[in-house]
């Protein structure tokens, strides 16, 4: 699997599952902590457990946690100390799942974030040029303009 993180803070990416050789990409790309959201063997034999991953992590100076949150669930049990794990570990921190979206539902309960736009979705929101362009779109300007 290639490696794709999906940024969400400058101190917290999330990833969709993650291999054994992913993990010197992610020491390489500045990850300093790794939060593992997904159950061992949700997807089979084929996922590598924890403890692999784990002991890879440390072979390459991260820190590693596991938060086994199974699909469907919320992962409340963990959000204390994940927020308690934010406040204390080395950043920037990668968080993974199957698809990432898990770990990124968890940074957001633990964080106090959830619900709260980020400074650039704030920020594209208000852009003019944005705005005129979604509102050619909706009203398929007689000139053309969008379409060209």
């Amino acid at each position: 699997m290639s490696f794709k993180p999906n940024r969400i803070t400058d101190d917290f990416s999330s990833s969709a599952q993650l291999s054994v050789e992913d993990m010197e990409t992610i020491a390489a790309h500045g990850f300093k902590t790794i939060l593992n959201c997904r159950p061992d063997a949700e997807e089979g034999a084929a996922q590598p457990t924890s403890a692999e991953l784990q002991s890879l992590a440390g072979q390459h100076g991260l820190a590693y946690f596991h938060f086994p949150v199974k699909m469907g669930a919320d992962g409340k049990e963990y959000v204390t100390d994940v927020a308690r794990i934010l406040q204390s570990t080395p950043k920037p921190i990668l968080g993974f799942c199957r698809s990432g979206s898990r770990a990124t539902r968890l940074y957001q309960a633990a964080s106090g974030a959830a619900g709260k736009k980020s400074v650039m979705q704030w920020l594209r929101s208000k852009c003019l040029i944005t705005r005129f362009w979604r509102w050619c779109k909706r009203k398929q300007c007689a000139s053309q303009c969008c379409n060209k």
